[in-house]
């Protein structure tokens, strides 16, 4: 008996350019090979408006570094900047509705640990 072959499904990567914070590709997380580039100006609005999104992960590209550090601060699990990819190690994992708590990590491996002590005296 053959077996048939797997069936494979391939996304075409997409950016959407120029989206605004009223957008659902700003609000929603989408799964996939998907950017969503969201321009600003005023670097303190855009940092409101992102931290009042339901997902907690973000992806900074620029070219000052005091730029990058403020921008990575804030409310965000995992932040990229001038960069995208996860790191061998490094705790992976959203805040907010963006995952359930930290991956591919220590802190993974503890979470499915109890602490427990028994102290005893004769």
């Amino acid at each position: 008996m053959r077996s048939e072959p797997s069936r494979r499904i391939f996304v075409q990567p997409a950016v959407f350019d120029g989206v605004s914070m009223e957008m659902h590709a700003s609000r929603e997380e989408i799964f996939g090979p998907v950017m969503s580039i969201i321009p600003w100006t005023d670097q303190q609005d855009m940092l409101r408006q992102v931290n009042q999104l339901d997902f907690g992960g973000r992806m900074i590209v620029t070219e000052s570094w005091r730029t990058a550090m403020t921008c990575g601060t804030g409310r965000a699990g995992y932040v990229w900047i001038n960069s995208s990819g996860r790191y061998l190690g490094a705790p992976y994992g959203g805040w907010k509705n963006s995952g359930l708590s930290q991956e591919e990590c220590l802190d993974e491996l503890l979470s499915y640990t109890r602490i427990k002590n028994i102290n005893m005296a004769w």
